[in-house]
């Protein structure tokens, strides 16, 4: 009965989600894009229950069910513990459960309010979390394709089909909440005809909201937030101090504000301070070096250490393994030989992509979005392959800006046929 009444309800869920995007552009998607998403969290679960045999999603449901148990038993305590989560207070709490770093425990919160409703249900629990995770990203598709409207297809695409985005966004992980949360937050932005991004004033609700999930994004990856505002509020000031030179001006200007902000940041969270992510940094590379047991899984940094000659030196290793790792040849497991199979096809869209960028930057022609979107991936690509240089992480970890990425790096390879028309051939493959 009670599987029953929350099937019931997550199809309400769906229904009334389907209802409202009645004047969505990607609208024929829907319904078997969420089966795809929910499907794809369903095999997410039984990978790690029964390939892996464990790992984050196996631990994170088990603290969330202690939590709801607790839940049941200290009602009270509970809700202390949820929302205000003082450790001098709140130690007891702190024992029942396996992992107990900040990101890890909001993470347990979130699944322990879901078991309460699924009564510890791990595939029901998992279904949730992939109906966020897909709502988010629905309304950021669709904001998208409403506003470049010539590429819809290419937006569907990056957003609900491409295999590891929709895999490792799926089900009971950090990366579904976060996806979510991202593509609501985007969603929230004004958008202004074909030409990106305006400014204009946003409803109370709006605001609310855009700070509400700016505190998910943070319990969830603070790093993710710190590039993703950078990349947003660079945009805006450019736009809004430049508006007459907006052409001309508008790649140093959102440049300049991006780096600006990136060290403003550094004040807002502890581990943003430069030398304690440095630090942070190098920390966590070697934690993962040390758990990996077979080399031909990592990328390798060959000396290492916090301080910024070394970490700027290693950036161009960074961002080419980050994108294009793991390789064909490489040996390994399915999931491996899928990603590597992924990460050609990224490379073959930036032969022709990369030719049609560079060609509209020095003739000044490079829509303004283009630029916030490159700063924010190229950010993430630096950071993401030296903090966690397993391989297999690193393709879970890049669903925070890889649809956005490849739905760009699409639209070069679309637009490459325009400037070189004699290639027919890639012209009808795209």
């Amino acid at each position: 009965m009670l599987i029953l009444l929350n099937l019931l309800f997550l199809g309400l869920i769906s229904f009334l989600l389907y209802k409202k995007s009645k004047q969505q552009s990607l609208r024929k998607h829907f319904w078997f894009a969420l089966v795809v998403r929910v499907v794809a969290g369903i095999g997410l679960g039984l990978v790690y229950w029964f390939f892996y045999k464990g790992g984050d999603t196996v631990t994170l449901f088990g603290d969330g069910v202690a939590l709801a148990k607790y839940a049941k038993q200290n009602p009270s305590d509970y809700l202390h513990f949820l929302f205000f989560d003082v450790w001098e207070e709140d130690q007891h709490v702190y024992r029942i459960l396996q992992i107990t770093n900040p990101r890890a425990v909001f993470m347990s919160k979130a699944i322990s309010i879901v078991n309460l409703l699924t009564a510890d249900n791990y595939w029901l629990t998992s279904v949730y979390f992939s109906l966020f995770s897909f709502a988010g990203s629905w309304f950021c598709a669709n904001k998208l394709a409403n506003t470049f409207r010539s590429y819809q297809s290419l937006v569907a695409f990056s957003f609900f089909y491409f295999p590891s985005f929709v895999f490792w966004s799926s089900g009971i992980i950090k990366e579904s909440l976060l996806v979510g949360s991202i593509g609501f937050l985007v969603a929230l932005l004004p958008f202004k005809n074909n030409s990106g991004l305006g400014v204009n004033r946003s409803s109370l609700w709006k605001i609310l909201a855009f700070c509400l999930l700016s505190v998910l994004i943070l319990k969830l990856k603070y790093y993710y937030l710190g590039g993703l505002l950078a990349a947003i509020f660079s945009y805006y000031l450019t736009q809004l101090l430049l508006p007459r030179k907006f052409e001309k001006w508008s790649y140093v200007s959102m440049l300049g504000f991006f780096t600006l902000i990136l060290i403003g940041s550094t004040f807002f969270h502890p581990n943003l301070n430069i030398g304690v992510f440095l630090n942070a940094l190098v920390k966590n590379n070697q934690i993962m070096v040390e758990a990996t047991a077979n080399e031909s899984n990592l990328i390798l940094f060959e000396g290492l250490t916090p301080d910024w000659t070394c970490v700027l030196k290693n950036i161009p290793k960074a961002v080419w393994e980050g994108m294009y790792r793991p390789y064909l040849w490489e040996e390994g497991h399915w999931l491996k030989r899928l990603s590597a199979i992924e990460a050609a096809f990224i490379f073959s869209l930036s032969i022709f992509s990369v030719p049609v960028f560079i060609k509209l930057l020095f003739k000044k022609k490079l829509e303004a979005w283009v630029i916030p979107v490159l700063l924010y991936s190229f950010l993430m690509l630096c950071i993401l392959p030296i903090a966690a240089p397993n391989i297999g992480n690193l393709v879970r970890y890049k669903v925070g800006f890889s649809p956005f990425l490849t739905l760009l790096m699409l639209i070069g390879a679309v637009n490459f046929t325009d400037y070189f028309t004699k290639f027919r051939i890639i012209k009808r493959l795209f």
